[in-house]
């Protein structure tokens, strides 16, 4: 081998050695790529996983504690006091006692006929009175408007006869009974029976109308028949009563 072979041989060689140590140590742009995205996605991951355990253990369990809060605090605070049963009797019956307005049915009974009369008015009451009938109270407390209890006259016999029926008042006025009009009305809470007794017998008189049980029961025992339930009082007093003057004449 020459020496001009051998210098060009060894030039050759050196201008190599920069190439293959260069390609040793530097990572081509694929691998480059690769790690990049790889650290990327890391990066993603972790801080997608560090939002996820923020939402998680800060802002929802924040969110929710604070709600629970609230609500609990927001249904204690609208939680009303039970009110004594006591007050709210006394409250019912003094609401009773403003809103509903009652009068008193003075009851009248004829010796001679055996005819009981009743009426609202105190004149009239006291015109019966004059002609000598006897005085008996209160029959019962009347409220001043409601269904109304209809009053008829038979002048052939001088017997009234009260009746809560319509077919009823109609019914004996194409007999002949005078209609008078409504005599008083009838308690729509339905508060005090008042028993209707019918004497088969009488020709005046025949038929009875009380509040009280006993008198309806003895007076069926004596032969009248039942008829059930005239109307309802009620169980509020009037706010006056001419019972006393009654009582006096």
């Amino acid at each position: 081998m020459t020496k001009k072979f051998q210098y060009l041989l060894f030039v050759f060689l050196l201008a190599l050695c920069p190439v293959i140590v260069q390609g040793e140590t530097t990572t081509s742009p694929s691998e480059e790529v690769s790690s990049s995205s790889s650290s990327t996605e890391t990066t993603l991951v972790s801080s997608s996983s560090s939002s996820t355990e923020d939402l998680t253990s800060g802002s929802s369990s924040s969110s929710e504690t604070t709600l629970t809060s609230q609500d609990s605090t927001s249904n204690t605070a609208t939680i009303t006091p039970e009110v004594p049963k006591e007050t709210l009797k006394t409250a019912t019956a003094t609401l009773a006692t403003s809103v509903i307005k009652t009068q008193a049915m003075y009851r009248l009974y004829n010796p001679n006929s055996g005819e009981h009369f009743y009426t609202a008015s105190a004149y009239e009451a006291r015109e019966v009175i004059k002609a000598k009938w006897n005085y008996e109270g209160v029959g019962w407390h009347a409220p001043v408007s409601g269904i109304p209890v209809y009053r008829l006259y038979n002048p052939n016999v001088g017997d009234h006869h009260y009746t809560l029926n319509g077919h009823e008042k109609n019914d004996l006025i194409s007999r002949g009974w005078r209609y008078e009009g409504i005599g008083w009305y009838s308690d729509q809470n339905q508060s005090l029976e008042l028993y209707r007794a019918y004497n088969p017998n009488a020709q005046s008189g025949s038929h009875n109308y009380t509040l009280n049980g006993n008198e309806q029961n003895v007076l069926l025992r004596a032969g009248w028949r039942n008829e059930g339930i005239a109307w309802y009082g009620s169980g509020v007093r009037p706010e006056s009563s001419e019972d006393a003057a009654l009582q006096a004449l």
